[in-house]
């Protein structure tokens, strides 16, 4: 863990508050990526925003929804005497619901438009019917790379494009961070793949065939930090960059310490 990612995360105020909650367990990524994102555009744009920290606690709260979501499976409501899908329901509508109290209470409509929010919510549950569709053999593996676009890649996209927004750059700016932020987020939904296939869970292709894929748009991301420094240092931008590559790697080889050890930041 590189200590920018750390500091920023910590700052924020996140971690604790959503690490435990729940039983939603979160490796390094998933705890630490998104408010780093939002984190990482208002140091390069060389400003900050109380609202900030409020975009990275909604976005947080609609990933722990979709992710609560992601546990509901086929088949009948009780799974070893608990009542696993009716809890992931719940857990899910809990954190959808909580993303847009925030919305209201913190009134961040007044910067930027609620159908930004409803929208990612909207893409990423289409995303999650395509996957369904795949697991019923519906079909092909060949829609991975869009089901990883409404996955992670929108909601990283948004990260990059509303905190930009917020701190007022301009239209060219927004569509560097927004396009930054989707390539994190598809090399993110790509190692995902990665090690689900390595541990036999959640993969639709094999780790041979989906492996070069996260490389490929990791350095499409590297690519546009030049484009992206006409705006301001781009450190913070590289040291998030930095921080998923070596993740992804970690959890490509071994997927389960990965898992183990998530929850132990190591500055």
């Amino acid at each position: 863990m590189t200590q920018d990612v750390f500091d920023c995360h910590k700052a924020y105020g996140i971690l604790s508050e959503y690490h435990d909650s729940l039983d939603i367990r979160l490796n390094d990524i998933e705890s630490y990526l998104c408010p780093a994102m939002v984190d990482a555009v208002g140091r390069v744009l060389g400003r900050g925003h109380k609202n900030l920290a409020v975009l990275a606690d909604i976005l947080m709260c609609l990933y722990l929804s979709d992710i609560a979501h992601e546990k509901i499976k086929d088949g009948g409501w009780e799974s070893d005497g608990m009542p696993s899908r009716q809890y992931s329901v719940l857990v899910g509508d809990y954190w959808l619901s909580e993303s847009f109290w925030q919305m209201i209470s913190h009134q961040i409509f007044a910067q930027i438009s609620l159908r930004h929010f409803t929208g990612l919510v909207k893409t990423m549950k289409e995303g999650a019917l395509l996957r369904w569709k795949m697991a019923q053999n519906l079909i092909g593996r060949e829609g991975l790379p869009t089901i990883w676009e409404m996955e992670r890649g929108a909601l990283m996209a948004l990260s990059g494009k509303l905190a930009a927004e917020i701190l007022g750059a301009d239209g060219s700016a927004v569509t560097l961070f927004e396009r930054f932020g989707r390539y994190l987020g598809l090399a993110w939904a790509a190692g995902e793949e990665v090690a689900g296939a390595a541990d036999g869970v959640k993969s639709s292709g094999g780790v041979s065939e989906i492996s070069p894929l996260w490389a490929v748009f990791l350095a499409e991301a590297k690519a546009l930090i030049g484009e992206l420094a006409c705006f301001g240092n781009v450190t913070a931008l590289e040291e998030v960059l930095d921080f998923l590559e070596k993740e992804l790697n970690f959890r490509a080889k071994s997927p389960m310490s990965a898992d183990l050890n998530s929850g132990t930041p190591t500055p």
